[in-house]
């Protein structure tokens, strides 16, 4: 069975989604980092809204093969996505 990949990266204003879904098509989401009015967190709401479920429905990670690049903000720092997978935040 084909699994969802999902890459994730998280900045100071936009947080950018990137999805395979199992059939290989790839679909992009884009949502404000911060909108307590709408989300507690962006990652987890943008999935939601990728798999199309309910509030109240938990996220399945066992149909999700991959979720690289996430990272919640800490101490200030914005836009640490690929610090979480690659263990820095240089871009070369």
């Amino acid at each position: 069975m084909s699994k969802w990949q999902i890459w994730i990266d998280r900045g100071g204003t936009f947080t950018d989604i990137v999805a395979k879904q199992p059939d290989g098509t790839l679909i992009t989401h884009k949502l404000l980092s911060e909108n307590p009015e709408r989300y507690k967190d962006a990652a987890v709401h943008g999935i939601r809204e990728l798999l199309r479920l309910a509030a109240d429905e938990t996220v399945p990670m066992d149909a999700v093969e991959h979720v690289a690049g996430t990272c919640r903000r800490r101490n200030g720092s914005h836009g640490c996505g690929r610090a979480c997978q690659d263990g820095d935040n240089s871009r070369n």
